[in-house]
């Protein structure tokens, strides 16, 4: 009937009524716990980001409290006789620092200027020269002996920048030669020999080979658009220079307007708390980024431009070869994105390609430069004596060539000291000094009849190899009851292994020296002595005899060619014989040190140092490629067989390195292949795969190397297990006879 319909009807309603209201609840509910959850994961974002800002703040807290506290302790004098510290807050209340903001500033419009004229200048030379270079009739006579770009920096800086009037050129700057803080003065024209003139840019030595005016496109990082990927061997807060000097030079690179990214190893904690300073460990790789950046504004005062980014690639400290190495399966090549493969800057090209066995740099990227930092091949001697460090040395030589000849265009040495290298390598001074140092010399510049109030020290490593046996002997050989002088006590500041043997030597020889632990070389206590003595011939290019110079001190070294860069400077005193040690020392004591000159603050600063690097990373137009050439890609195919298994962790444990693969897993793939289980389905090739073989182009983030056991497998995995476990010196003697056994025995 019409009612029951209707009541039906009803019944259904309300039947969805309830429904829709058990649906609306349920919704609810479900919207009310999304909420939830949503507000939930947001406060551990939030409790995460502030987790980790207080870690940086912490991490910045501790650095400036050992930084202030450094100069606190007692020094040791000769005799054991304690001297009175540095008063930080007397020193403060006496107006010590006021004004270096202002001073750091001035530095700096100063090196900007400088900069922009100097950069004008030498891009009116180079246009011009290059409309008239078949006219030589109308060139200056020294023109035609120009073969570089380095060359005509040079030319550039000591003619038209120095105030010569040339045809090419009609503008001249007077500027360069003014003392900081002086009126600026006309220069006399330089003298005609070109031989006999300064190098204010450090580039004379850069002029060694080939003609770069007209780079090939590839090489040539001054035309637009260029990317920069810089890869280094260490990072911030460990204080050594293939960790600050990268960042550096990115920092600078990018405030320039290049898109830079810098690639440091991340540690292990372990690793952390070995190396880093005390209290300064880090959880992320964006702690220590932020870190890194915090330094970059607070300590060398200059503001990361967002156009520097900077990524992490796993890595591991090596106590064998005291250095940091990537992890096994890392092929370094390949951790740029390949639309970012355009120029590759290798700090310590050795060190970076060592136990890099995967892509071939060359093949992925445009342009490859390598910048020689470290004596590898002296160290290697001075730490093992007689034959030992004779074949390592000689090991060392061979490798490093092979790897550069490998991997890279062109590898820029800091200084003669290192050898040659297969290819295109030339010496330029890419390095610079922070504006800190700058700033502090512009402040004594002005303030030089009462800022100099101490005498002389030397700073560095508390290593014998450093300087100090040549330092404390020298000193020792200065007898003053055999007719000469008295000296002042002289300072040392340093921290390392050989710090208890340098004081117990120093009172063992009864030379007026007073030993202090290490202290950072700008911190206020080290501003008012004069005089910087550094008898170390084992720097590649001591930073700490730049940062003095830098600070307007007198600097006292050895006549060597890790020194040709200072040469140029006024107030560098270079000496022969080390018997000359005490009367100059005392020479340089009896007057204060010259003002630089603007154009030597230019030539130490890191604008400086960048355009450098611009000039010395071209190939010269027309230059093939090392890649392109046969004995390079020999380099590559030698290196790249030292990474098949077992000789890669033979080789690795020979040098003190640790295995790719452990003992453990060493003898389980022997068991393995005596039992007929060789971890391949077929039992027929014998291969274990790590990873991606590698090859020469290409390849994924993290490539390893093909592990190779066939024939007479097992004697090899357990030959080289047993070369792990007897330790890598007994290993490096025994290594020639040992190869040939496994050899035998496979056959």
């Amino acid at each position: 009937t019409i009612s029951g319909v209707v009541a039906g009807g009803r019944r259904v309603e309300r039947g969805l009524r309830e429904l829709r209201s058990e649906w609306e609840e349920e919704v609810d509910a479900l919207i009310a716990d999304a909420r939830a959850d949503v507000e939930l994961a947001v406060r551990d974002v939030e409790d995460a980001i502030e987790a980790q800002r207080s870690e940086v703040r912490r991490a910045t807290e501790t650095f400036n409290a050992q930084w202030i506290g450094q100069g606190r302790g007692e020094g040791r004098r000769g005799g054991g006789a304690n001297v009175t510290a540095f008063n930080l807050t007397a020193w403060a209340a006496r107006g010590g620092g006021g004004g270096l903001a202002k001073y750091l500033a001035e530095t700096q419009d100063n090196i900007r200027s400088i900069e922009e004229d100097l950069e004008a200048d030498l891009s009116d030379f180079k246009a011009r020269w290059a409309v008239t270079a078949a006219r030589l009739e109308y060139l200056p006579q020294e023109l035609p002996k120009l073969r570089t770009l380095a060359s005509v920096r040079a030319y550039v800086a000591d003619t038209i920048f120095e105030g010569g009037t040339l045809p090419l050129v009609r503008r001249a700057r007077r500027r360069a030669s003014s003392p900081s803080g002086e009126s600026d003065q006309p220069t006399k024209a330089p003298a005609k020999d070109y031989a006999k003139l300064k190098d204010p840019l450090g580039v004379r030595l850069a002029a060694a080979q080939g003609d770069v005016l007209r780079p090939t496109p590839d090489s040539d990082l001054r035309s637009g658009g260029r990317r920069l990927a810089i890869l280094t061997t260490a990072a911030l807060p460990w204080m050594t220079g293939t960790a600050v000097n990268p960042l550096l030079r990115a920092a600078y690179l990018a405030a320039k307007g290049y898109p830079v990214t810098l690639y440091v190893p991340w540690l292990p904690k372990q690793d952390q708390l070995l190396l880093f300073p005390r209290g300064l460990a880090f959880d992320k790789p964006a702690q220590q980024e932020a870190y890194s950046r915090w330094w970059l504004s607070n300590r060398a005062n200059v503001e990361p431009p967002p156009s520097l980014r900077i990524r992490w690639y796993p890595a591991n400290y090596e106590p064998g070869i005291g250095g940091i190495i990537q992890s096994g399966k890392i092929d370094l090549a390949a951790l740029v994105p390949p639309e970012e493969r355009d120029v590759a800057i290798l700090e310590e090209p050795e060190h970076l390609n060592w136990y890099h066995h995967g892509s071939r740099w060359p093949e992925l990227y445009r342009h490859v430069v390598g910048v020689a930092h470290t004596n590898y091949l002296q160290y290697s001697r001075l730490q093992y004596p007689g034959l030992e460090g004779q074949l390592k040395e000689s090991w060392m030589e061979l490798l490093n060539a092979v790897v550069c000849a490998a991997y890279t265009d062109v590898v820029v040495k800091l200084s003669p000291t290192l050898v040659d290298v297969p290819g295109h390598n030339l010496v330029c001074n890419v390095h610079g000094v922070r504006g800190e140092f700058l700033a502090v010399g512009a402040q004594a510049a002005r303030n030089a009849g009462s800022f100099f109030d101490r005498g002389a020290y030397f700073l560095g490593k508390a290593l014998w190899t450093k300087g100090y046996r040549e330092l404390l002997d020298a000193l020792a050989a200065h007898s003053p009851a055999g007719g000469d002088a008295p000296l002042p006590p002289l300072h040392t500041f340093g921290s390392g292994p050989d710090e208890d043997a340098i004081r117990s030597e120093v009172e063992r020889l009864g030379v007026d020296v007073v030993t202090h632990e290490g202290i950072d070389h700008a911190h206020p206590s080290m501003h008012g002595y004069s005089l910087f003595v550094n008898p170390s011939t084992s720097d590649v290019l001591c930073t700490a005899t730049a940062e003095a110079l830098a600070m307007g001190k007198k600097v006292l070294i050895p006549d060597h060619p890790s020194n040709l860069f200072f040469k140029q400077f006024s107030n560098a005193i270079l000496y022969d014989d080390p018997a000359q040690l005490g009367s100059l020392i005392s020479e340089a004591l009896a007057t204060p040190p010259a003002a630089m000159t603007k154009m030597e603050q230019y030539a130490l600063s890191w604008e400086a140092a960048t355009e450098r690097l611009l000039d010395a990373a071209a190939l010269p137009a027309g230059t093939r490629r090392p890649k392109e050439r046969p004995l390079h890609s020999l380099a590559y195919g030698v290196h790249y067989t030292m990474g098949t298994q077992p000789l890669c962790d033979v080789l690795r444990v020979a040098s003190g390195v640790r295995p790719v693969f452990s003992v453990e897993e060493r003898l389980r793939a022997a068991v393995g292949l005596a039992t007929g289980d060789r971890g391949d389905s077929d039992g027929e090739k014998g291969v274990v795969e790590v990873g991606s073989s590698g090859g020469g182009g290409g390849g994924g983030e993290e490539m390893g190397t093909a592990t190779t056991v066939g024939g007479g497998g097992t004697a090899m995995a357990v030959g080289a297990a047993w070369f792990e476990v007897t330790g890598p010196r007994k290993n490096l003697r025994m290594a020639a006879r040992f190869l040939p056994f496994l050899s035998r025995i496979g056959q």
